[in-house]
């Protein structure tokens, strides 16, 4: 067992992570997440990332730093996708001038590459967290990635990083099943979310329309046609449904597209991306929340669906997904190729509102257990284990 953090030990943490704003998926806000209440506990923070257009390359807020460095996109449909490309001796300098005692990877890249090297020549401790579920995971959007012989290359990276980190962190406790014979020391943290923040802006659904609602990128693993194919078997049977998309991503068009083609565009809404703090009401608007994706770590939008208080359906081929939905307790899941038992699912649950409201309650409960301070107590007793 880790031992508890002493409250008056403060570290200084280097956290490595090329996505982090303004690019806001689930990686990032759980990056910023960590990075802002390790700050509000004392302890000091600096972030290494790309650039980003209008962004300087150094940011200073109280126990934050941010340091930039020059990227290019690696999606031009996507051009806040962006991949970081530092000299080794830039990395070293930001190291000692900003005193760093335990460094924190969180996307194998070139950043996490030469962030590492400097590490290791400095004796600096180092931890990871994996974010991706499989390889296919990390290079299904990057077309000259996603082939055999840079999954070898990859898989080789991971390992010896896992071998030589001081802890390979998981955000879903099958996920660290599933990489248990690589990571020599897993540790299990996941994802936080706010619930009160969720709970606080709560307003219910005004409308007559039933709505069912997806966050998350407009790309590949998201699996979002699915949805979209599901909806004109839905609106057969219940017609006032609405679908709202919120989100941004290289798929967007040819997404509104296949909207159009099956005469579904007046029952769906592509809102682009939308604030966090505009996100709360979009999730207490919705009857059901639905995520079909082929892959996921620990889905943040998951765990504020869950917060809101809402039903799930969820894709079975998300390792984290019997964690987090409870079949039949807060939700259903769903072969994420079959749009027919998609349709019936959602089906079930708009017509049944007692069961909505049911699975509901159970989500928010459930949410309880991945509240942001439990999260970072994990976090910060491992950094103790590591530099006590």
């Amino acid at each position: 067992m880790f031992a508890k953090m002493k409250k008056d030990k403060k570290y200084n943490v280097c956290i490595v992570s090329d996505f982090y704003s303004p690019y806001m998926s689930g990686l990032e806000l759980s990056v910023i997440r960590q990075a802002n209440e390790l700050c509000s506990r004392g302890h000091k923070v600096t972030v290494l990332a790309s650039t980003q257009k209008k962004l300087p390359k150094i940011e200073k807020f109280k126990n934050l730093t941010i340091y930039r460095f020059r990227s290019i996109s690696i999606l031009k449909k996507s051009p806040t996708f962006r991949l970081a490309f530092p000299l080794e001796r830039e990395v070293k300098h930001i190291l000692l001038k900003e005193k760093i005692d335990l460094i924190h990877f969180h996307l194998p890249s070139y950043l996490t590459y030469i962030t590492y090297k400097a590490s290791k020549k400095l004796k600096m401790p180092t931890v990871t967290t994996m974010h991706f579920q499989s390889l296919n995971h990390m290079t299904l959007n990057i077309p000259w990635a996603h082939n055999t012989f840079i999954h070898k290359i990859l898989l080789e990276k991971i390992i010896k990083l896992s071998e030589r980190t001081k802890a390979m962190i998981f955000p879903s406790k099958n996920l660290m099943g599933d990489f248990k014979k690589m990571a020599h020391s897993s540790r299990y943290v996941p994802n936080p979310v706010d619930s009160k923040f969720f709970k606080k802006y709560s307003k219910k659904n005004s409308s007559n329309n039933k709505t069912i609602f997806f966050a998350g990128r407009l790309m590949k693993e998201k699996n979002i046609a699915i949805l979209l194919k599901a909806m004109p078997d839905i609106l057969q049977q219940i017609p006032d449904t609405h679908l709202i998309i919120s989100g941004e991503g290289y798929l967007n068009k040819s997404l509104i597209q296949l909207a159009q083609n099956l005469n579904i565009s007046k029952s769906v809404t592509f809102t682009g991306m939308v604030k966090h703090d505009q996100m709360p009401s979009l999730y207490q608007q919705c009857d059901i929340f639905v995520l079909p994706s082929f892959y996921e770590a620990q889905p943040l939008v998951l765990l504020e669906a869950m917060a809101s208080s809402k039903a799930l359906i969820v894709s079975s081929s998300i390792l984290s997904a019997s964690e987090l939905v409870k079949e039949n307790k807060n939700g259903f899941l769903f072969n994420p190729t079959d749009k027919k038992e998609l349709a019936e699912k959602i089906i079930t649950l708009l017509k049944n509102k007692k069961l909505r409201e049911q699975f509901g309650r159970e989500s928010y409960k459930m949410a309880q257990e991945f509240t942001l301070k439990k999260s970072i107590d994990k976090l910060e007793n491992i950094y103790q284990e590591i530099l006590s």
